[in-house]
């Protein structure tokens, strides 16, 4: 009889949820799918009975000791917390202003710089980070790029950045100088999806080979490969997330792998579910697992570092639900969900110092 492969328990690790509605991050300690998170801390981000804006992005730095969180209300802050990751608690660190209200915020692979989208005005920011860890009052290179810019992905190289253009249906590729902190458009300086979609999140794959992207109302995953010399981008395939027969308009969200790369899933917001897909390691192209039923609007979602187990954010739940990740076949089990606020909207975790 055969039996299936189960990732083995998380040693622990703290989950921060931002709560547009309620102004705030929520933070969690969790070990586990079945076992219900406890809250630890809930940090206000926005003055008393104010709401933070339609979605509240948050980055790491990546030695996970500093958290950047940006406000899509005026005055337009982007506030750093410290991390303790012995007690997983944050405690403000300073506050630099951005652009405009952005949907998308993330350090390069440095940590040395952070990179901020705007909507309106569709530009591409890059701030200086400082050696304690906060973001220079104004951003140093300002590019006004395309239309309703979505998600930044920068490759492990640091070379190459990618922004997502939903209105425009292409992603747009920049050189960057990671010395100098500054971006110049790559040759070519973008890709169009083939099937016409609006490319919304992106997620590379562990060995860097492949960036794959939802497109939010086109409703599928499309997969490029990635030129290791230039960085430029292939389109390799792409895959449907709604059923057959589907006739409305989708809205697909988030995107994430598993840390070993076997298992690819994407968020979609009008059925409300989670698609499983399993990922060729050699071709990056991907064969459907399973759809399985979520919080109402899942928007975010995150893996544990892991990969053991997911949490989902219901925007319209606000409820936070935990899926177990069986190792082998890469299908969910649904596991403890909690009121978590309203209107959460993103999820970061980081493991227990």
């Amino acid at each position: 009889m055969a039996v299936s492969r189960v990732a083995p328990q998380s040693p622990g690790c703290f989950v921060y949820v931002a709560n547009a509605g309620d102004g705030e991050i929520a933070v969690l300690a969790v070990r586990s799918a079945e076992s219900e998170p406890q809250r630890v801390q809930s940090v206000p981000i926005t003055e008393a009975g104010r709401k933070g804006g339609m979605s509240t992005p948050m980055a790491l730095s990546p030695d996970r000791s500093r958290l950047y969180v940006a406000q899509r209300l005026p005055p337009l802050p982007l506030t750093t917390f410290a991390v303790d990751r012995r007690s997983g608690r944050l405690t403000p660190a300073g506050t630099a202003r951005l652009p405009g209200s952005t949907p998308y915020v993330l350090t390069d692979r440095t940590g040395r710089f952070l990179f901020s989208l705007a909507n309106p005005g569709a530009t591409l920011a890059v701030s200086a980070i400082g050696r304690d860890g906060r973001v220079a009052s104004h951003a140093h290179q300002v590019l006004h790029i395309g239309h309703k810019l979505h998600c930044i992905a920068v490759d492990a190289g640091n070379a190459n950045v990618y922004v997502s253009s939903t209105d425009d249906g292409v992603i747009h590729h920049f050189a960057f100088d990671a010395g100098a902190g500054m971006l110049a458009p790559a040759d070519p300086p973008a890709v169009e999806l083939g099937n016409g979609g609006d490319p919304r999140h992106m997620a590379f794959s562990p060995d860097g080979r492949f960036l794959h992207v939802t497109t939010e109302a086109g409703g599928r995953v499309a997969s490029f490969a990635i030129d290791p010399a230039s960085g430029r981008l292939h389109e390799i395939a792409d895959v449907a997330m709604m059923p057959d027969g589907f006739s409305a308009r989708p809205m697909t969200a988030d995107i994430h792998l598993t840390p070993d790369g076997r298992f690819l899933y994407a968020s979609e917001r009008v059925l409300d579910t989670i698609v499983a897909y399993r990922v060729d390691a050699e071709t990056g192209r991907l064969s459907l697992i399973e759809a399985v039923p979520t919080e109402a609007a899942p928007r975010a979602f995150a893996i544990a570092p892991d990969g053991a187990f997911m949490l989902v954010a219901g925007q319209k739940s606000g409820r936070l639900a935990a899926y177990a990740i069986d190792g082998a076949t890469g299908r969910l089990t649904p596991g403890a969900s909690i009121a978590i606020g309203a209107e959460p909207n993103w999820i970061e975790f980081v493991e227990r110092g």
